[in-house]
């Protein structure tokens, strides 16, 4: 529950106005801890509701479907494939195609088969994520009282202009600012208590934003909280900024941009001027962080101990399970004592048995079983595979515990950029030909930052390679988060290397992992292995002045 007063904060002084408006918009969460499956009825009805009167909703007969199992008959289970024509009708103009909302926006993220594919989003469906942060950042203050007494750094990248030309949808195409899923009164309200502020994030170009964020986070020796999605953020943050290290310190020197620290600036550029940004001690600039928030399961886990590490004092909450899609858990508690659970008032969620094909609410679904998260929004989906696989922990209350596994289909996630098969492979027949040299293509963990390497088996030929990267790099850039992670500098550019036997000495390095007689070579490998190195044992140089060649 939320509870107030500690040593640090004192019960009798009252809460900042912003946290006391986050309590209130987190009671319906604490009311579904104890009834979660009531606070998921209600989720299903708001959805069907918005869905009445609609072009899918006539298609699925909304009006006779009065509850869950009604709903499950009437609507099959369906893959993003299944929703994008009626979001292509979104796109042309047509309205009442999957809510009777009006769609205000169409956000981007990373398609199977696409580069990129654009999720619905309303007024109300953000309203329904707002439940679900507000639960989270009431919980969190509450349990951390010594949060209230710093300011807080929420990763800000660049507004980057979304890949689709303006034209081609009648509809906003963007993400929707960081006060739509606050509130306006709770985002005012929280902005003096930001460390960087958001107007950041409208600064020309990526590196721009760095050198800015960098400034303003060290002006604040009172940095609590850092919140960012991938553990790789910060660190490709502090890498973008380093080349401008000297005048940051000139700028928080003599007062341009934040208030003068002469002597914090001096000391500070004693301690950090002469290491490389992964070597800055980061607990020197900022001695008081307590949690960093951030991507901790599957692939970020490394990154995110990596990151706590630099700040010895912090715990790690690790992020729940949120995507453009919707959002399924939020976490509670931080460090060992964290646990996930289901924002059960934000969506209606199922858990869905990969193998059998059966669904069950996912407040009913049972415990220690791998399940597919399948998401009903007020956006407009309706029942739809989300790809994340999930299994049920336990309770908090009445809350199931929901821990993520990771991915159910072939993804790669280095640093959140899900690049996956489908998208991957025809830009590869494209620049490669089809069929082409035999070729993979491969996540390289030995860099920093990663790549992702194409690995083909030929002769090596440099001004070809150099136009063919080229032409790999854009087709990658085809992906949304590909594109970002890129621009933020979290991924390193793509490489392409050229080896008359790769094939021999790739599938010689898959064994090492695969069980004797199943080496599998597929052409688009997600499992981050150190590639650059691996190949360097094989004779392969990857970075070498002689590209692609063997020594």
């Amino acid at each position: 529950m939320i509870r107030q007063g500690s040593p640090d904060v004192p019960s009798a002084q009252p809460p900042p106005p912003w946290l006391a408006a986050l309590a209130r918009d987190a009671r319906p969460f604490e009311r579904a801890r104890r009834d979660a499956a009531a606070a998921q009825r209600a989720c299903l009805r708001r959805a069907l509701a918005a869905g009445q009167g609609t072009a899918f909703g006539r298609e699925h007969g909304f009006d006779a479907t009065a509850d869950a199992r009604a709903y499950a008959r009437a609507v099959p289970v369906r893959t993003w494939e299944d929703v994008a024509p009626y979001v292509d009708r979104i796109r042309a103009g047509e309205r009442s195609v999957l809510t009777s909302e009006p769609v205000d926006r169409l956000e981007p993220t990373s398609g199977s088969t696409s580069g990129t594919k654009w999720i619905p989003s309303t007024p109300n469906f953000r309203r329904d994520v707002r439940k679900a942060v507000a639960a989270w950042l009431a919980s969190l203050y509450a349990e951390r009282p010594k949060l209230r007494a710093g300011c807080s750094y929420w990763a800000l990248s660049p507004s980057t202009p979304p890949p689709m030309t303006p034209g081609a949808s009648a509809v906003p195409v963007g993400f929707a600012r960081d006060a739509d899923y606050l509130g306006p009164t709770v985002a005012r309200l929280f902005r003096d208590h930001l460390a960087v502020p958001d107007s950041v994030a409208g600064l020309d170009g990526a590196e721009v934003v760095a050198r800015t964020s960098l400034l303003h986070l060290l002006a604040r020796a009172d940095l609590r909280l850092i919140s960012v999605w991938s553990p790789t953020f910060f660190e490709a943050l502090l890498r973008r900024a380093a080349p401008h290290l000297d005048a940051i310190f000139r700028d928080l020197a003599g007062g341009r941009g934040v208030p003068a620290q002469p002597g914090r600036a001096r000391r500070l550029a004693r301690l950090w001027s002469a290491g490389a940004p992964d070597a800055w001690p980061l607990a020197a600039a900022w001695p008081r962080v307590e949690v960093v928030s951030c991507w901790a399961d599957a692939w970020a886990a490394e990154p995110a101990r990596r990151l706590a590490a630099r700040f010895p004092s912090a715990v790690v909450q690790p992020k729940g399970l949120m995507s453009t899609e919707g959002v399924v858990s939020i976490p509670l508690g931080a460090g060992e004592a964290c646990r996930h659970v289901l924002a059960a008032t934000s969506h209606y969620v199922e858990g869905l048995d990969p193998e059998t094909g059966e669904t069950w609410p996912m407040v009913e679904a049972p415990h220690g079983r791998r399940l597919e998260v399948v998401l009903t929004t007020r956006a407009g989906l309706y029942r739809v595979r989300t790809g994340d696989l999930v299994e049920l922990r336990g309770h908090v209350d009445a809350i199931p515990v929901v821990a993520f596994l990771g991915r159910a289909r072939e993804v790669s996630d280095l640093v959140g950029e899900k690049l996956q098969a489908g998208a991957v492979e025809p830009v590869l027949d494209r620049v490669l030909g089809r069929p082409g040299p035999w070729r993979t293509i491969v996540p390289d963990a030995s860099t920093t930052p990663p790549r992702y390497l194409v690995l083909a088996e030929a002769e090596p030929r440099e001004e070809d390679d150099e136009a063919a990267e080229a032409d790999l790099e854009r087709g990658l850039r085809g992906n949304y988060h590909y594109a970002h992670a890129r621009n933020l500098g979290q991924l390193g550019p793509v490489r392409l290397l050229r080896h008359p036997g790769m094939a021999s000495l790739v599938r010689d390095i898959r064994s090492r992992w695969a069980q004797q007689g199943v080496v599998k070579e597929p052409v688009f490998d997600p499992r981050p292995r150190p590639w650059s190195h691996l190949l360097r044992e094989a004779g392969v140089r990857p970075d070498g002045e002689q590209r692609g060649s063997a020594t």
